[in-house]
């Protein structure tokens, strides 16, 4: 059954238009039923809101008769409750006006005024203001290992000097007279055609090859 917002028009005066509730609820389409109590006067009705989203007028503005009483069919939308807004109703070329709170429900949802849901609302906004704070995030996992960043250095230059010959004084001085031997030793083979000088020649580069990786070997 449709639910129907029982709306007096002329009864108290002319162009009075008197709403039987200053508040309305449904959970779907519904009727404003006009009664009218005296001489033929147009009401116009209008929707503000999400209620001018949500729901549709087939007729805002009926002429009633006398003792005429019209019922104004007002559409609602499915998808878009639940929905609240003013429906606001007025004659007389709009000296005589009225506004009706409307809340449109949810489909079988426990009918409640306006003052309640306004409460609601005020208590869920303070429950949320000084609500249980938020759990700190976990950070019982395990550790983090910390990178060593000397030790990773130090690592690095063994590696290295376990490769690398021992750069000091003497070493040099080795390498600078192996140089010079190597240096004379092949003048020697180019210069002379004998088999004693170039079996000396190759005695020199055995003994330079031999001392090179003695040092290589430190």
């Amino acid at each position: 059954m449709t639910d129907a917002l029982a709306v007096h028009l002329n009864r108290s005066k002319h162009h009075a238009i008197e709403p039987a509730s200053d508040s309305f609820e449904t959970d779907g389409p519904f009727v404003v039923r006009i009664q009218n109590h005296g001489e033929g006067s147009h009401v116009h009705c209008s929707l503000s809101g999400d209620l001018a989203t949500t729901a549709t007028i087939t007729d805002g503005n009926p002429f009633l008769e006398p003792d005429d009483v019209v019922d104004v069919p007002i559409d609602v939308r499915t998808d878009l409750r639940p929905a609240r807004g003013t429906l606001e109703l007025s004659t007389g070329y709009g000296r005589e006006s009225v506004a009706v709170d409307v809340l449109v429900r949810e489909s079988g949802a426990l009918a409640t005024s306006p003052i309640e849901h306004e409460q609601e609302d005020d208590g869920a906004e303070a429950s949320r203001s000084t609500g249980a704070p938020v759990a700190a995030e976990d950070s019982t996992g395990p550790p983090e290992t910390e990178y060593d960043t000397s030790t990773a250095v130090e690592a690095v230059r063994s590696s290295l000097q376990s490769f690398a010959p021992r750069a000091d004084v003497w070493n040099v001085l080795l390498f600078v007279l192996a140089a010079i031997a190597i240096v004379i030793a092949a003048f020697a083979w180019g210069y002379f055609d004998s088999l004693a000088v170039k079996l000396g020649v190759v005695l020199v580069f055995a003994t330079v090859q031999a001392a090179f990786l003695s040092l290589l070997r430190q």
